[in-house]
């Protein structure tokens, strides 16, 4: 399989996938901080609009309850039905009952949002899945790419990608003047264009599809 013609993968797939990068950590380690992620919202915080299909964690919530199938770990002692969210975070797979662990095997997590969640913790980006994406580990707060490219997510779910290359680069250089001009120095288009270039082409891909 050429990961990085896929859109999206499954939480032990993409696990299975990431353990063949150099000098990481075993699968039920990369499977636990998946799961964990997930359930704490990490994904959901690296944008304040999430796309439509993007897994949102009380949706899949609601899903487990009926039937019952949370790990047991996820059920309060103290008031019933309330749910211990440290117990359900810090779950393994296996300890989800048999239909919670049918949903959640099926669940799909989309490239877009491993992308900004890598950027958003300071990981690097597993290269069987963005081969052609330069990987630097953010320091400290998002970077001004970071931001542009999170925009650039938001305009393709929304399906409002500007035609060509140049033209979406003007456009992000014209909304990072009004909005985060107070925060960063906001690049000239053209160094936009190269920042976005493979996403901006892969998103566009997608959308032709």
């Amino acid at each position: 399989m050429k990961y990085s013609d896929v859109d999206e993968l499954g939480f032990t797939e993409l696990a299975d996938a990431w353990v063949t990068e150099s000098n990481m950590r075993p699968f039920d380690y990369v499977l636990a901080k998946l799961l964990d992620a997930f359930w704490r919202g990490e994904f959901e915080k690296t944008l304040e609009q999430i796309p439509d299909h993007w897994p949102r964690y009380l949706d899949v919530l609601e899903q487990l309850k009926q039937p019952f199938g949370l790990p047991w770990q996820a059920k309060s002692e103290d008031e019933e039905g309330e749910i211990n969210w440290e117990g359900l975070c810090g779950a393994d797979i296996n300890d989800y009952a048999l239909p919670g662990q049918e949903v959640m095997l099926l669940m799909k997590l989309p490239r877009d949002m491993i992308r900004l969640w890598c950027h958003d913790q300071g990981y690097e980006l597993p290269h069987f899945w963005f081969p052609e994406e330069e990987n630097t580990r953010p320091v400290g707060r998002p970077s001004i790419d970071n931001r542009l490219n999170s925009q650039l997510v938001i305009l393709a779910a929304n399906g409002n990608l500007a035609k060509t290359l140049k033209a979406q680069a003007e456009n992000l250089h014209e909304w990072a003047c009004k909005n985060l001009s107070h925060e960063f120095q906001i690049p000239k288009p053209t160094s936009i264009e190269n920042n976005i270039r493979s996403e901006f082409r892969r998103l566009k891909a997608k959308q032709k599809s």
